[in-house]
């Protein structure tokens, strides 16, 4: 039987069906640079959820047995670039950062050329998705991107985003009010971590319905636009059995609801260049 909370969830896509919405959701897992057994039911995940996750992978770090999987059996993951060598280079007390604002740019940029080569060697097919390592990334380092080759970028919600996800009733008196993308490249951000950081396990279900309601209904009440892409992010060796659930979960109901579907990270990106040059 369904618990409450996803039947909010569930209840929140019925609203955009009547509306002949369609949300959009896709998924990306951060910190792969191996082969190993979390990783391999990840892709089984995947695999039984008929998904393409988005694969954020350390550079400096790949091993041979993950760019091997890769080419031979990886089809359910889509290679991102994850920085560099994911090195905290924010001071004492601030939010750890390998490309934050109070590093100089020219090393941020030196370090982002150095993942791109590295991105390129192991996966020369794909396009480079930049994916800053802990979630944070300088306005600056952001625009300095697109020079470097990157096709994109995936971080966290901008700040007025986050703000308007608890703030869904002024929908009713604003309806016409879109967030802009000012970045110059494209993005596709994640929302949604099933993962409490601080107990090292999941959030508990009330908690996780509630961010997907609150992701998805300022889109469907236009506050924000309906089509932009809600993202879960997961981190597969960190998962205990709780976590691993959860993304099921999830999965579960939001893959049987016809007003939801998944995204593949390269089409997305395909897609928008291939509007740009339109």
């Amino acid at each position: 039987m369904m618990s409450r909370g996803w039947k909010d969830v569930s209840h929140e896509l019925d609203c955009w069906a009547m509306r002949g919405l369609k949300a959009r959701f896709w998924v990306r897992d951060d910190d792969a640079c191996e082969m190993s057994t979390p990783l391999a039911r990840l892709h089984e995940l995947a695999t039984s959820h008929d998904i393409t996750i988005g694969l954020a992978v350390i550079p400096a770090k790949v091993h041979p047995s993950l760019v091997k999987f890769m080419a031979d059996e990886g089809r359910r993951f889509h290679p991102m670039c994850h920085g560099w060598q994911h090195i905290n280079h924010a001071p004492a007390g601030r939010k750890p950062a390998e490309f934050g604002g109070e590093r100089p740019i020219s090393a941020s940029i030196r370090d982002a050329r150095s993942g791109f080569g590295a991105f390129r060697r192991y996966f020369a097919g794909y396009d480079a998705v930049f994916v800053p390592p802990f979630g944070q990334i300088s306005v600056a380092m952001i625009r300095a991107l697109p020079a470097i080759g990157f096709a994109g970028v995936s971080a966290g919600p901008g700040w007025l985003e986050r703000k308007l996800s608890y703030l869904p009733s002024l929908a009713v008196r604003i309806p016409s009010v879109r967030v802009a993308s000012r970045s110059g490249i494209p993005r596709l951000d994640v929302h949604i971590d099933p993962i409490d950081w601080q107990r090292r396990t999941a959030h508990s279900e009330d908690a996780i319905c509630n961010a997907i309601v609150r992701s998805l209904r300022p889109r469907r009440m236009g506050l924000l636009a309906s089509e932009l892409p809600i993202g879960v992010v997961t981190h597969h060796l960190a998962h205990d059995d709780r976590i691993w659930g959860a993304c099921n979960d999830a999965l579960d109901v939001l893959r049987d609801h016809g007003a939801a579907e998944f995204l593949h990270v390269g089409h997305f990106f395909g897609s928008i260049a291939h509007k740009a040059s339109n």
